[in-house]
């Protein structure tokens, strides 16, 4: 019977990781519905005093376990080009990663060249959008 379980832990392992190969991102959801990606390549998890410690290239972030509500494998990293939104939003509210409001109003068309590079939070109405300025 351990015999049986062991194989069985070997082929359900082996299938993971070769299912994880075909994505670029592991994506982490916080209980409160924000989310972090990082790229798979070189990242290393470990685990200490209930905490998640995600590595890469010489950065570590710590997230506590009781906040993680899932962690999901993606082919991108959710964050979209300010070019790529949909038409309808023309104009929108502007957040930092922190939740502070740093443009409000503000034309997608010409975002790249208002904000510095960065990571932001696009809001109008109902409609959020993580896009990056390069």
């Amino acid at each position: 019977m351990k015999r049986v379980i062991l194989i069985l832990v070997l082929v359900a392992s082996a299938v993971l990781s070769v299912s994880a190969d075909n994505f670029n991102f592991l994506t982490l959801q916080q209980a409160d519905g924000t989310e972090q990606s990082f790229n798979v390549s070189g990242l290393t998890i470990t685990f200490s005093d209930g905490n998640m410690l995600v590595s890469q290239d010489g950065t570590t972030t710590t997230l506590s376990l009781k906040d993680l509500n899932k962690m999901y494998f993606s082919v991108t990293s959710g964050i979209r080009q300010p070019e790529n939104i949909a038409t309808k939003m023309e104009t929108a509210s502007v957040y930092d990663l922190q939740g502070r409001k740093v443009a409000d109003n503000v034309q997608l068309s010409t975002i790249n060249s208002e904000l510095p590079k960065g990571v932001y939070i696009v809001k109008q109405g109902n409609t959020s959008v993580k896009i990056a300025v390069k």
